[in-house]
Order: C-alpha cells, then sequence, then structure tokens
C-alpha cells in the first residue's frame, strides 16, 4: 500500500485512527501524521471505559511542521521515537528496516524517517492506546536491554549533534544529555535492586552511566541530578543505602525549608 502503520501487539489503536490520519495526511499533503497516545497499565484486556482521552501524550500542539521544528521538538521530548503512533507515506520507506535483535529499534528508523520527510501534520487526540504490564520488554531490566537503550541514546545524539546548528542549539543537546543520563541512572538504580547478585552486569552498566554522565554539564541542574552522578561514581554494592540516605535527606531538607 501506499501507507505504512504500526502496532505492538499489545497495543490498541482507535476504531477510527488510520481514517482519521490518513484523511489529515491527504488534507494537508503531508508524509506524515503523527497522533497523541495514552498510557493504559493493565495486563488483561484493554478494556473500552479505561480508554479516556485525558493526559494524552506527546506534548507537541497541532499543526504542520518542517522538519526542522519537528526534530526541535523531538530533542525537547515535545515527540516521541516509537513508530506506533504516526502514519508514514510508504515511500519514505524505501528498503529501510529495523535493526534486528535488538530493544529500542525505533531510535533509529524514526529518525531515519523524520529526516526524509520534509511535512509533518499533528493530531491533538490519543488514537492509540500503549499498554504497561509488568512482563513487557521495556518493564525487565537486564544489562542488554540497558545497554541497547545506551546504544540507542548514542546513536540519537550523534546524529542530532552533527545537525545542531540546522536543528537545534547546544543547550538543546545538554538539556536532551540530562535527560538521557537521568533515565540510564534510574534503569541503572532498578537493575541493581532487582539483580543483586548481577556485580559484573551492574559495574558494566555502571560505566555506561558514568561515560555519559561525563559528557553531561551539570551547571544549572537541580540537587537530583547531581545527586544521581555523585552516587554513579561509588560501587554498586552501596547504591541501595546511599539512595535511601539521600532520599531521607531530601525529605529533612524539604520539610525545613517549609518551616
Amino acid at each position: 500500500g501506499s501507507v505504512l502503520a504500526f502496532l505492538d501487539s499489545d497495543d490498541a489503536f482507535c476504531s477510527n485512527a488510520i481514517q482519521k490520519s490518513l484523511d489529515e495526511m491527504i488534507t494537508t499533503n503531508a508524509e506524515i501524521t503523527l497522533f497523541k497516545c495514552k498510557s493504559v497499565r493493565t495486563e488483561g484486556r484493554l478494556e473500552r471505559e479505561a480508554l479516556t482521552v485525558t493526559n494524552a501524550w506527546p506534548s507537541i500542539q497541532k499543526g504542520v511542521y518542517d522538519r526542522a521544528a519537528i526534530f526541535l521538538n523531538l530533542v525537547d521530548e515535545k515527540i516521541n521515537i516509537p513508530v506506533w503512533n504516526k502514519i508514514y507515506s510508504a515511500a519514505l520507506w524505501g528498503d529501510l528496516r529495523f535493526p534486528e535483535g535488538v530493544a529500542y529499534e525505533d531510535y533509529a528508523a524514526t529518525v531515519s524517517i523524520l529526516n526524509k520527510a520534509t511535512r509533518i501534520v499533528v493530531l491533538d487526540e490519543p488514537l492509540v492506546f500503549y499498554r504497561k504490564r509488568p512482563g513487557s520488554i521495556t518493564a525487565v531490566s537486564s544489562f542488554q536491554r540497558i545497554s541497547d537503550l545506551n546504544d540507542a541514546f548514542s546513536y540519537f545524539e550523534s546524529f542530532i549533534g552533527s545537525r545542531a546548528t540546522e536543528y537545534c542549539s547546544i543547550e538543546a543537546l545538554q538539556r536532551d544529555r540530562r535527560r538521557k543520563f537521568e533515565r540510564l541512572f534510574r534503569e541503572y538504580a532498578l537493575f541493581v535492586r532487582s539483580n543483586p547478585k548481577e556485580r559484573k552486569a551492574a559495574l558494566d552498566i555502571r560505566s555506561l552511566v558514568l561515560e555519559v554522565g561525563r559528557k553531561v554539564s551539570f551547571d544549572h541542574c537541580g540537587l537530583s541530578l547531581r545527586a544521581m552522578y555523585f552516587l554513579s561514581r561509588f560501587p554498586p554494592r552501596s547504591l541501595p543505602f546511599l539512595l535511601r540516605c539521600f532520599c531521607l535527606f531530601r525529605g529533612f531538607a524539604k520539610s525545613f525549608l517549609r518551616r
């Protein structure tokens, strides 16, 4: 066909998602239609009454965008990477395929496709529902998944960094690095807590986190982000205790400031 859409096996489109997206694509002469999504936490079926339209994301506003504006919104996380909240002109894909055998394979594909498009239309309503469940790939903490996530981040940063003057500012790139560092640190902390015997893997993940952290400018950052970088310097076995101490200190500091 002339249009492509993707849907993960445990998610759901609204019944009119493709028709609405296609109509908008034709009306605006766009090559991609991006629509919003809603997270639903459930292990069972997606019941219709649970599919409310509040708190939809990403936060980009409705309208028609050119390539540079889309990438600026992508760096500022007003657009999400996954391919399943967009429909595409099939001509954009050509011979492009997802990398096999890795998690977060959307990163390479989405960045390449958005870079080919000249006109993208954004709808202001959720047309796909993203299921969050305990057994999903992204909910399971493992060294390989975190390594794949880091590789995806590195690919994205390399692509954007080579076009920084065209798509975004150096300040925007630093904001993006801080968000990626925070995400990797949280994944690292979750892995240490969930896999206390996997010491070698925890050390390898810590190395990834530190490598990313060294590229980050922590000027004008909040206490939490600075603390994450400080805590990542300690051995993994001490991380659970240090995190508890930090949470207690932060709670005490907040209560003290309210007096």
